[in-house]
């Protein structure tokens, strides 16, 4: 194995995995933990970013979280919500939960193109925008279970 990203002393439990796992799969593998470790490394020179895209990723599994309760309540959701909007779109299609859904995932994929966005052109700003719409998601899920 060539000295490169995994030559530091801190990797030599992930150079003796790859070691151990040979084979095609372990390519793959060997590749893939490459990526990860170069992304890691890139993400800790700048904290900022490594602070964003977590709060980038936590906006989108609250989001996904928030999905999956409606699909698994979908027999008494119509009772359960209680956003105007996401009842008229329920009302809308008939009771049927794809719609809401559906719009459920865009809008959380327009937030956070939006947000990657304005940290790319004004970071403060993005920085901002990204820890204030995080700290409702996680009071939307404080609420989905305990409220």
């Amino acid at each position: 194995m060539s000295r490169g990203i995994l030559a530091s002393p801190d990797h030599t439990g992930i150079r003796r995995f790859l070691r151990v796992h040979n084979g095609r799969s372990a390519t793959r593998l060997r590749a893939q933990c490459l990526q990860w470790i170069a992304m890691i490394r890139a993400a800790g020179r700048n904290q900022v970013a490594l602070v964003f895209a977590c709060c980038c990723a936590s906006i989108a599994a609250i989001s996904v979280h928030d999905a999956i309760l409606v699909i698994l309540y979908c027999d008494s959701i119509n009772q359960l919500e209680r956003n105007p909007v996401g009842r008229w779109l329920l009302e809308t299609d008939g009771g049927d939960v794809r719609l809401f859904i559906a719009v459920k995932f865009a809008g959380t994929a327009i937030v956070c193109t939006v947000l990657v966005r304005l940290y790319r052109y004004r970071r403060h700003l993005g920085m901002l925008a990204v820890v204030v719409l995080t700290c409702f998601q996680l009071l939307l899920l404080l609420h989905l279970h305990y409220g």
